[in-house]
């Protein structure tokens, strides 16, 4: 598994919470290797840039699948597939509190409904300024 470690200005060191390339969802296999067993973090593409601590909070320990119903449309069919396909152990998505967002918030819940496989799933909403406003149960 991948995990950089990178020089910021001033001369602290962070690292990237990135375990896998792609992160794009729609560019994801669906039979990665990396999937099975894995804790999944579905996140809308901007809340990364909102939300300041961001892979230290969200993506450690998970395999990321960055997603905009926006630009990557309905992705439903796609996450089924990868959830049907692959032991996943528990789901987070990251959302922003934007309308947009409600659908990448919709096609998780529907993936899961189909899938049928009973996976726990959890919502962190943020707001445009990156503060956490809401966590809920999805499932």
């Amino acid at each position: 598994m991948k995990n950089t470690e990178t020089r910021q200005r001033g001369g602290s060191s962070a690292k990237s919470g990135l375990k896998q390339w792609p992160c794009r969802i729609e560019l994801v296999p669906s039979e990665a290797p990396y999937l099975e067993g894995a804790g999944l973090l579905i996140s809308a593409a901007c809340a990364a840039f909102a939300h300041p601590v961001f892979h230290n909070e969200f993506m450690r320990d998970r395999i990321s699948l960055v997603c905009c119903p926006r630009t990557s449309g309905d992705f439903t069919d796609k996450l089924c597939e990868i959830l049907t396909k692959n032991r996943i152990e528990d789901i987070l998505v990251v959302r922003m509190e934007v309308g947009c967002c409600e659908r990448t918030e919709a096609c998780v819940r529907e993936a899961l409904k189909r899938s049928g496989e009973g996976i726990p799933a959890r919502v962190v909403t943020l707001s445009t300024d990156g503060k956490i406003i809401k966590e809920s149960i999805l499932n």
